[in-house]
């Protein structure tokens, strides 16, 4: 097996990513329930650090969605659909009907659940 095939095969790729949402997941947490500011800069900035460590592997050099260096821009999908346009959030202009509809009707739905 090939060295990039060894990577794939020992599930390097979702253990690179487990690490990033966990530092990510953990710097907002930080800043969101704990009021640490400090604490949840130092864990996105160790976030943004792996990203930059990812992108000089071989297996994610080719993922665009790591080219902007941003943690939360990161996305698996290239994974499987390397040529596919990704982004974890999609702009209004791309939204299907449905999700306009429910957007639309989002105060309705709040309203009935409460």
């Amino acid at each position: 097996a090939t060295p990039l095939e060894r990577f794939v095969s020992d599930k390097c790729p979702w253990r690179w990513r487990f690490v990033l949402l966990l530092l990510v997941e953990l710097g907002r947490k930080s800043a969101v329930d704990g009021f640490d500011i400090l604490g949840s800069v130092r864990h996105l900035r160790m976030a943004s650090e792996h990203v930059g460590m990812m992108r000089t592997l071989p297996y994610f050099q080719s993922h665009t969605s790591l080219a902007r260096g941003a943690p939360y821009w990161s996305n698996q999908n290239e994974d499987f659909m390397p040529i596919v346009q990704h982004s974890p959030v999609w702009p209004r202009e791309r939204w299907p009907p449905f999700a306009r509809f429910l957007e639309e009707h989002a105060h309705v739905f709040m309203h009935e659940l409460m």
